[in-house]
């Protein structure tokens, strides 16, 4: 295979390897002296790329903002790089940002780690095939009617919530669902009222033709001349 090489000679994937190893290991000289080297070669793309990856794969659930974050420093790169004549050439600002927030970002390679382990496991599902639990056939699914499930059994089972952080009012609007669900002249009286606004909605899109306006002059934005 044709080696690639970047603007100073470097083999481009030992590049991208010490680019995401710098990083990861927090080291902000290191990590900008790659990604420098990886801008000025032309590989900006390539580099974009693996800081999208680093964001969870080596920070993932110890920042979860971290892919926002990528996502709209790259987003602010692509219009600032729409502005051909900025000598001083500022989409290099978010594409350093970018950096800067990943070297010093809490890191964990929790997801990566359970990538490899399950996606590994499944290979061997075979021999271990877990049973849906049964807290699973709840009144939603078909075995799950047939079980006799109900409405108070998603409400003790099905809606159950782990790590849960009840929030204001939460309680009290479960409670006035669980009450009303139960109701069968309630539900009845619901499923009537739908069908009554499904109606009369078709009714009006159906009748309601609005008056054509003329298409407005385009104007051309100015925020990156």
């Amino acid at each position: 295979m044709e080696q690639v090489t970047t603007l100073n000679g470097y083999d481009l994937f030992e590049v991208v390897s010490a680019f995401q190893k710098e990083i990861r290991r927090g080291n902000e000289e290191g990590a900008m002296y790659w990604g420098v080297e990886l801008y000025e070669s032309g590989f900006i793309p390539y580099a974009w790329k693996r800081m999208f990856i680093i964001s969870t794969e080596d920070i993932g659930l110890a920042n979860p903002m971290a892919t926002v974050i990528i996502n709209s420093l790259f987003w602010q790169y692509e219009k600032l790089s729409s502005n051909k004549g900025d000598k001083k050439k500022q989409e290099r600002l978010p594409f350093v940002q970018a950096i800067l927030f990943l070297v010093n970002s809490p890191k964990s390679r929790h997801t990566d780690w359970a990538l490899n382990y399950y996606f590994d496991s499944h290979l061997f599902i075979d021999s271990k095939m877990k049973p849906i639990p049964d807290y699973a056939l709840d009144i939603h699914t078909r075995r799950g009617k047939i079980k006799g499930k109900t409405i108070d059994d998603f409400f003790t089972e099905g809606s159950l919530v782990g790590n849960h952080q009840v929030q204001p009012n939460e309680i009290d609007y479960r409670n006035a669902c669980r009450t009303r669900w139960n109701d069968k002249g309630w539900l009845d009286a619901a499923k009537q009222k739908k069908a009554e606004i499904e109606t009369l909605k078709s009714f009006k899109y159906k009748t309601y033709q609005p008056e054509k306006s003329k298409p407005e002059q385009a104007t051309q934005s100015t925020l990156f001349d």
